[in-house]
């Protein structure tokens, strides 16, 4: 999540609920503006006592319309928007079954478990465009509406097109989310609905070549397009579709009155939930270069294929109360499940006479448990355990206490231990490019954190520390290794908005202290800092000016490796202290907000020359503008 002044969603106190922060003179909400939109995720459906938020459509963060800034601190693409994407922040998860990989391009799809859902007075749209050099351009409409009072659709679509700095580095990736919330009568039952689809196309020209490199550092020749780059006719292809189908019945339901009212009692919920999920990435270099690559099998093989079809089954049974948070009565809402996930992985064109496919069935059981000891009080208990399957004996088991004894400060303390299984690119990987297939064990996790805000002063700070053994990465011979002692992770997460004057400055900082540099490497520091003063034309119109900084700690970044779309370590190179400095103007002029930015407006001053990823160099200096507008029928 963006670090902002968030205080936790079990409480019903969450600010805004994208992180985001107040300010004086622009702190209003889509439905104060016209009507009211309010939206929640698909855990709306465990919960007896239902909350939404409202939609938020302020100016905080209206510059940071990339997608990698909504996910990171910097940008780590390969230096333009839509290419391959290196998390920076240490943040592994329980997969929850089977992990295929070919993760890369993910944070530009949606994601079918991430699916917003929404309750709206009247239809609403909104409409994003952002438009910058070197023709890239992003683009992104959401459109709900309400049917009656039974069944609210709508829809998501977002592409970001980029042509990039340097020869062959352009992308595109398109995605789409259609969803749907049906709950008729008395809502006895319910379904929830959402589909996907995703396509990208990322040109991959391998970097800049070791005397390309030395001409940028030096800044020899500034026209960008005459840099050599190591790969001519070279793409990755990403596609993934799927759809989610979520129904519940209430088996008890608490009486209502006649005025529909609902009395407080217990819930039992039996609920099922469906989904199917289809991913395809391809590699194809139609002039592999042999210095370039660790193996060239055959020079006249130049795709590799791979498909992945699972799809995923859960019954389970729900305990929830309609006591509200501001009851002063204990109450608890447990949940227990089922589940099952088929999957096939297969490549369709052989390599070395090797074409193999994969099956499995895994089986699991879990549930989580919610217990209200007061409203200021609230312990959550979750695990599930995997006894069948490529992930038998994958467990998780997780659990947090958070307290909100006034409206000044809430905290949190949890804990979170688990082992799984590598996902499964990590273990076998076959292509014309460099192949292995290697047995692995099982990582293993241990995560304690702490959890602190303080929505009145726009404070937030998040420290944890994770000890991971048998964690797994490719070496610098751009194969599998797995660790064989332990790795830890200390972080800390600040966030803070404070006003000097009539200026507003805002922070977000990330630490990481890692102590296996043998196999994790990540920035000790990275930061996001903006300064804006902000006023009023007449009654109606916020604007603001300002400059962002951001910027990252000197360290030896991990290398790309374009046929798999895999990071892996690395010694020759260390990316120096990155510092990106963007000026903007922005205003709100009734249901329009709008943006001119001069980013990265410190390229190549004092002489530095900016990248995050060894011979990837970020984009120089460019204007954008942006703009979105809403509409209400």
């Amino acid at each position: 999540m963006l670090l902002g002044t968030s205080v936790f969603g079990q409480f019903g106190t969450s600010n805004s609920g994208n992180g985001t922060m107040k300010s004086g003179f622009d702190s209003s909400e889509v439905s104060r503006d016209t009507a009211r939109v309010e939206v929640a995720g698909l855990a709306l459906t465990e919960s007896g006592n239902r909350k939404l938020r409202p939609l938020i459509y302020r100016l905080d963060r209206f510059q940071y319309y990339l997608p990698v800034y909504q996910e990171q601190f910097i940008n780590s693409t390969l230096g333009n928007n839509g290419t391959a994407i290196q998390d920076l922040r240490f943040r592994p998860q329980f997969n929850h079954g089977f992990n295929w990989g070919f993760n890369t391009f993910l944070p530009y799809a949606f994601d079918l478990k991430n699916s917003l859902f929404y309750d709206t007075q009247s239809p609403y749209t909104e409409a994003t465009y952002t438009q910058g050099g070197r023709k890239e351009a992003y683009f992104k409409i959401r459109h709900t509406q309400n049917v009656g009072k039974d069944l609210n659709f709508g829809l998501e679509f977002q592409r970001v097109n980029s042509e990039g700095t340097y020869l062959r580095q352009a992308a595109t990736q398109s995605a789409l989310r259609l969803h749907a919330w049906y709950r008729p009568g008395n809502e006895r039952y319910q379904a929830l609905a959402a589909v996907v689809y995703h396509k990208g196309t990322t040109y991959e020209n391998g970097g800049l070549t070791a005397s390309s490199d030395s001409l940028f550092n030096t800044n020899t020749v500034s026209n960008r397009q005459l840099y050599e780059v190591n790969l001519s006719n070279a793409l990755n292809k990403v596609f993934r579709n799927g759809f989610l189908i979520r129904q519940t019945f209430d088996l008890v339901k608490p009486a209502s009155d006649s005025s529909g009212k609902q009395a407080e009692g217990a819930i039992l919920r039996l609920q099922h939930s469906f989904q199917y999920n289809y991913n395809r990435h391809s590699y194809n270099d139609q002039d592999p270069v042999n210095a370039y690559y660790t193996t060239v099998v055959d020079s006249g093989l130049t795709f590799v294929d791979y498909n992945n079809r699972q799809w995923e089954s859960e019954a389970a049974l729900l305990k929830l109360s309609t006591k509200s948070d501001t009851s002063h009565s204990m109450h608890w809402e447990a949940k227990a499940f089922l589940k099952q996930q088929s999957v096939k992985l297969w490549m369709d064109y052989p390599i070395a006479g090797q074409n193999y496919s994969f099956n499995t069935f895994n089986q699991s059981v879990g549930g989580h448990l919610n217990y209200h000891f007061r409203p200021e009080f609230l312990l959550h208990v979750e695990t599930e355990a995997f006894y069948a399957g490529f992930n038998s004996g994958d467990i998780q088991l997780a659990g947090d206490i958070q307290l909100l004894p006034s409206k000044k400060f809430a905290l949190k303390i949890g804990t979170e231990s688990y082992r799984q299984a590598p996902m499964y690119q990590q273990q076998r990987f076959v292509s014309n490019f460099g192949s292995w297939d290697v047995s692995l064990k099982k990582i293993n996790v241990l995560k304690v954190y702490g959890e602190l805000s303080f929505p009145k002063i726009h404070s937030h700070v998040l420290i944890s520390n994770q000890l991971i053994s048998n964690w797994v990465v490719l070496g610098q011979n751009q194969q599998p290794i797995q660790s064989n002692s332990a790795v830890n992770v200390l972080s800390l997460q600040l966030a803070h908005q404070f006003n000097v004057g009539k200026w507003h400055l805002s922070n977000r900082i990330l630490v990481q202290q890692v102590n296996g540099a043998d196999v994790i490497r990540l920035p000790l520091i990275q930061f996001q800092e903006g300064l804006f003063r902000e006023g009023k034309i007449g009654k109606t119109t916020p604007w603001r000016i300002g400059i962002d900084v951001i910027g990252c700690s000197g360290f030896k970044a991990n290398a790309y490796q374009s046929q798999s779309g895999l990071f892996y370590l690395q010694d020759t190179k260390t990316s120096e202290a990155l510092i990106q400095a963007n000026f903007y103007v922005s205003a709100k002029i009734r249901r329009a907000r709008i943006f001119a930015q001069l980013e990265h407006f410190n390229a190549g001053m004092a002489g530095m020359q900016a990248y995050v990823l060894p011979y990837y160099p970020l984009p120089d200096r460019l204007l954008k503008i942006g703009f979105s507008w809403v509409f209400f029928d």
